[in-house]
C-alpha cells in the first residue's frame, strides 16, 4: 500500500504502519524501553557508584575516565536508543542510509572528543606542558581527526573517496596559490605552539615598538593587549618572522643609575659616594644583587657616578617599587652628607674691555 503511486520507490519516506506486523512494531518499541532503562542505569547507578569509588584512589586516571562517561551527550544516548530498534523495522533505503549516516557522525563526535580528553589529561600532566602547547596539539589532533572521521562516513555514505582526493590534488594547487598568506598564518600558528617563544600572560615588546600582554594565540593572529588598553591583531608569520621580547621569562633584570654630583664637592665627601651607592642597594635585601658603584667620568657639568645593580624578579611592578625604594636610599644619604646633586649648568665669564 502506498500513498504515493506516481514517485520512484527508492524515494519513498512515508512509513506505512499497515507494511509492517504488530509483532514488529511492539518488538521494536521493546528494545526501545529496554536499551533506554540500561541507559538510566548506567548514568545514574553505576556512573555515580564508580565516581565515588575513584575518588578513594591515588590515581587519575580512573576519574578522566569516568569524567568522560559523564560528558557524553544526550544526542548520543539517545540515537543509541532508536538506531537498533528502527534496524528492526527494515525501513526504506534513503531513511535507514540518514539515520546510519547521523549515527555514524555522532559516534565520530564522541570518539574525536573521547581522545582530545585524553592527550589533554596526558599533557597537562606533564611537567614542561603549559596551556599554549596543549591548544597547539589539540587543535592539530582535531584536525587530523576530523580528516580521517569525515572521509570515513563519505565512504559509508557510499561516495568513491579516491575520487575526492584526485579532484582536491588538482584544485588544491590553486586554492594554495590563492590562500597563501593563510597557510602562512596556519604553520606560524604550529610554530608558536611547539616552539613556545611566548605563553599567554606573557609581556613581550616586538619588533615594530609594540608591547604588551598575549591574551590569545589563535589560528591565523596574536591579540595582544597593551598597556594602554588597546588590543592589538598581529598575524602569526609576522611573530615567527620579526624581533619578540619575552620579559616573563626574565628571572632578573639589571639595573643601572647614574647620579652627578657639583664639581665644588669635596673629595673626601666624593670617596664616600660609592658607598653610599651600595648601601642604597642593599636597602632592597634579599631582593636586589649589588653589582659595583664606580666614580665613572668628569661631566660637562657634574661629577659623575654609577650604580648598578640586579633585580632579582622578573615581574615589572615590583621592579618599579624597588628601584624607587634605591632612588629615595640615595636621595636621603646624599642629604645627610651634605652632597648636592648636579643639574645641567653653564657658567659664562665675561670679559669687559676698556675702550
Amino acid at each position: 500500500m502506498s500513498y504515493f503511486p506516481n514517485l520512484q520507490s527508492q524515494w519513498e519516506t512515508v512509513i506505512v504502519f499497515s507494511d509492517y506486523s504488530l509483532w514488529s512494531l511492539s518488538y521494536a518499541l521493546f528494545l526501545v524501553i529496554v536499551i533506554f532503562i540500561g541507559i538510566w542505569v548506567l548514568r545514574k547507578i553505576i556512573l555515580i557508584r564508580l565516581e565515588g569509588l575513584t575518588k578513594k584512589t591515588a590515581t587519575k586516571v580512573d576519574d578522566m575516565l569516568v569524567e568522560s562517561l559523564e560528558s557524553v551527550s544526550s544526542i548520543f544516548w539517545w540515537l543509541l536508543a532508536l538506531y537498533y530498534p528502527l534496524q528492526t523495522l527494515h525501513l526504506p533505503l534513503l531513511v535507514e542510509k540518514s539515520i546510519n549516516a547521523l549515527w555514524i557522525f555522532v559516534c565520530i563526535w564522541e570518539i574525536i572528543r573521547f581522545v582530545v580528553r585524553i592527550v589533554e589529561f596526558i599533557l597537562s600532566d606533564k611537567a614542561h606542558a603549559n596551556h599554549t602547547m596543549i591548544s597547539g596539539v589539540v587543535i592539530f589532533l582535531r584536525i587530523i581527526l576530523w580528516s580521517i572521521g569525515l572521509l570515513f562516513l563519505l565512504s559509508n555514505l557510499g561516495i568513491n573517496v579516491s575520487a575526492i582526493w584526485a579532484s582536491l590534488g588538482i584544485g588544491g594547487i590553486a586554492i594554495a596559490l590563492a590562500a597563501q598568506n593563510i597557510f602562512s598564518d596556519l604553520f606560524s600558528s604550529f610554530s608558536l605552539y611547539f616552539d613556545r617563544p611566548f605563553d599567554v600572560g606573557d609581556y613581550v615588546a616586538l619588533g615594530n615598538g609594540q608591547d604588551g600582554v598575549v591574551k590569545r594565540i589563535g589560528i591565523r593572529s596574536t591579540r595582544i593587549s597593551t598597556l594602554q588598553g588597546e588590543e592589538l591583531i598581529v598575524p602569526n608569520r609576522d611573530l615567527v618572522s620579526n624581533f619578540v621580547q619575552n620579559y616573563r621569562k626574565m628571572e632578573q633584570r639589571r639595573v643601572m643609575i647614574n647620579v652627578g654630583v657639583e664639581y665644588d664637592t669635596k673629595t673626601e665627601k666624593l670617596k664616600k659616594i660609592p658607598q653610599l651607592l651600595k648601601a642604597a642597594c642593599d636597602s632592597i635585601g634579599a631582593e636586589g644583587k649589588f653589582i659595583w658603584a664606580h666614580f665613572i667620568n668628569f661631566g660637562a657639568s657634574s661629577l659623575e657616578f654609577e650604580l648598578a645593580y640586579y633585580v632579582l624578579s622578573g615581574n615589572y611592578l615590583r621592579y618599579k617599587v624597588l628601584h624607587e625604594k634605591v632612588l629615595f636610599s640615595i636621595r636621603e644619604s646624599f642629604e645627610k652628607e651634605g652632597i648636592v646633586m648636579a643639574f645641567p649648568t653653564r657658567t659664562v665669564w665675561i670679559k669687559k674691555e676698556n675702550p
